[in-house]
């Protein structure tokens, strides 16, 4: 579940959204979808980038920050800075490799609990539709 990304001529994503998800109640939103299709909440990632964020990032199994606000950091299994949209699809594909090793709802969330989350920097790059 995702607003819409708005793309400019050049098919580069411009930071705009068209808003399809309420800003508060996400989770509200997530546990439908889940429920809907018969899905296990903890075998889930969610990213986001701000503290109405919070309570998916509780609800799944994974959590991703992207350039996020400092409240949801601590909620992170993984904090992603810069413009690279990139990083997050590697992001994914390594956890699909170690698919079962990151999900520990209601535990340490993959991380021990006095870690903080793990960062990752990276350079500018505009994202492309495939």
């Amino acid at each position: 579940m995702a607003n819409e990304l708005v793309f400019d001529s050049e098919d580069r994503v411009t930071g705009e959204v068209v808003p399809r998800v309420p800003f508060d109640g996400k989770d509200l939103v997530l546990k439908g979808y889940l429920e809907e299709l018969g899905l296990d909440p903890a075998n889930c990632l969610a990213v986001g980038d701000g503290a109405n964020d919070i309570p998916v990032f509780r609800m799944c199994g994974y959590a991703m920050a992207f350039n996020p606000a400092r409240e949801l950091e601590a909620h992170a299994d993984a904090v992603v800075t810069g413009e690279d949209l990139g990083v997050l699809v590697s992001e994914f594909d390594r956890l699909s490799r170690a698919r079962g090793q990151c999900a520990s709802p209601g535990g340490a969330r993959g991380r021990p609990p006095t870690g903080s989350p793990p960062r990752q920097n990276s350079g500018w790059m505009p994202w492309r539709r495939p």
